[in-house]
């Protein structure tokens, strides 16, 4: 598996290898960067290169995502929803992130920091195949960069 900081400001692209796994692997070109595994109920577990995330969305009407270390309880980080798709991802130390449509026709979705700044953009495909994904950085993100928001 190709380690994210190897592949800053290239884009990303998750596809499903199979219909039937429950699955998704983030791609840069033919190299898995990160891939999904859905386990049971809502919960996910991520991996890179680097390590291994558990994702967990929680709630019903404020539905928050937790992500942790796989493995551990405690929270590294958590994602409340917004009710027409996006979110704010606080990872700690102060830091926040949204998760938002970047056009009118809410077909471009983009990681801002707190200040706007663009950080990563994403476009699906029509027929749900795969979406893409690019950041206008150079830089290696955090997690977040990797895992879809669901």
């Amino acid at each position: 598996m190709k380690r994210l900081a190897e592949v800053p400001g290239q884009e990303l692209r998750w596809t499903r290898p199979s219909a039937r796994r429950k699955s998704d692997e983030l791609r840069s070109g033919d190299e898995i960067v990160a891939t999904l595994q859905w386990k049971k109920g809502s919960l996910a577990v991520a991996e890179v290169a680097d390590g291994r995330w558990t994702f967990k969305r929680q709630g019903f009407w404020q539905q928050r995502v937790t992500v942790r270390r796989e493995g551990s309880d405690a929270d590294i980080a958590g994602f409340d929803l917004g009710w027409w798709g996006g979110g704010t991802l606080d990872p700690g130390a102060g830091r926040r992130f949204r998760w938002g449509s970047a056009n009118f026709w809410r077909s471009n979705w983009q990681w801002t920091a707190e200040d706007g700044t663009p950080l990563v953009r994403s476009s699906g495909s029509r027929n749900g195949r795969g979406s893409r994904a690019s950041s206008r950085s150079n830089r290696p993100r955090p997690i977040f960069r990797s895992c879809r928001c669901w």
